[in-house]
């Protein structure tokens, strides 16, 4: 129950926004200590679902190096890598509700629940229960062409947070 957002800008600068509430299974709603944004080594990831996975993607694993094609990569070693971190801390469950935005150098992945790995070639992305408004927020504002990507994530987290009940501010914005 989120909002995570993703945009490489004209520069090949990866930024990436999220909110910062977090809901219980019983509708509790509070602003959570932990990101669900952040850094691990080169890779700036975005985190939607579990709070475990959020721990676990940007503490414990620990991606391989690269050493070539960058989707090639990720499809292959990165995500591996993940996986192997989700099941030695026996996170399967938590994973199954969970997805991922990557950003990694210059290039925006999305990692799904099921591990499938993918680069939407607009350049933009976004995960969690506000997707649908985001996503929207996103393609618009690609048509414009004088709007910066900070400009544009923000607009897309302020619209999540207007139209959906699981988003809430503070919002937190990294680049890579």
């Amino acid at each position: 129950m989120t909002c995570v957002v993703g945009i490489v800008d004209t520069d090949g600068k990866v930024w990436m926004g999220c909110d910062s509430v977090t809901v219980n299974d019983y509708g509790f709603a509070y602003e959570n200590n932990y990101r669900k944004l952040g850094r691990n080594g080169d890779f700036l990831i975005g985190t939607a679902g579990s709070a475990r996975v959020v721990q676990l993607v940007k503490h414990v694993l620990e991606p391989p190096p690269c050493d070539g094609d960058v989707y090639q990569y990720m499809a292959r070693d990165f995500v591996n890598a993940v996986r192997e971190c989700i099941e030695k801390a026996k996170a399967e469950e938590e994973y199954k509700n969970s997805q991922l935005l990557i950003g990694y150098k210059g290039k925006l992945f999305y990692i799904g629940s099921n591990y499938m790995v993918s680069e939407n070639s607009a350049g933009y992305f976004a995960i969690g229960s506000a997707q649908d408004f985001a996503m929207g927020v996103l393609h618009v504002t690609s048509l414009l062409n004088d709007m910066t990507a900070l400009r544009r994530l923000n607009l897309a987290l302020e619209t999540s947070d207007e139209l959906n009940a699981y988003v809430s501010r503070p919002f937190y914005i990294e680049s890579i």
